[in-house]
């Protein structure tokens, strides 16, 4: 495979953005607030391409209120990757909902509270999980970049 020193690749934030065309919008439901986030790879390839525990992260948050009265998020996440499970021959892949290699739209629709009057919507790149990475002792910048955002205001009723 490719060094990270001969190749920036996926570890670039500009290479990762360039990669992708990344729209949200933001609409009321009867049941709260809806963010549909867009994505197409542009690459020619699946996005995100390379060692099978890369994972494109969808963040949808409410941007004036991030945390609600517990401390817990105001958000809705969306993990897109490759998913496996063990099997007598070692790892099976049984679901990948990356962006597509051929340029259909991978569609994340996220949900929340009512009360959301802004979103902020983020994509981040993640080479392993946020968990793994601890235990094996590697810095956050190694393993996760910010490779989109934006803040989108919900229509009044």
């Amino acid at each position: 495979g490719h060094t990270r020193h001969d190749w920036p690749g996926a570890r670039d934030e500009a290479t990762l953005a360039s990669a992708l065309r990344i729209e949200a919008t933001v609409a009321r439901t009867r049941g709260g607030v809806l963010v549909e986030v867009q994505l197409r790879s542009v690459a020619g390839h699946a996005v995100p391409t390379g060692d099978v525990f890369r994972a494109l992260v969808v963040v949808a948050q409410d941007a004036r209120r991030p945390l609600d009265e517990r401390g817990e998020p105001r958000a809705a996440v969306a993990r897109l990757e490759r998913r496996f499970r063990s099997s007598r021959d070692g790892l099976r892949e049984v679901g990948d909902d990356r962006v597509p290699a051929d340029g259909r739209a991978r569609i994340v629709r996220l949900a929340l509270p009512a009360d959301c009057a802004e979103v902020e919507v983020s994509v981040e790149w993640q080479a392993v999980r946020p968990s793994a990475a601890l235990a094996r002792s590697l810095a956050d910048a190694d393993v996760r970049r910010l490779v989109w955002t934006a803040v989108r205001a919900v229509p009044p009723d």
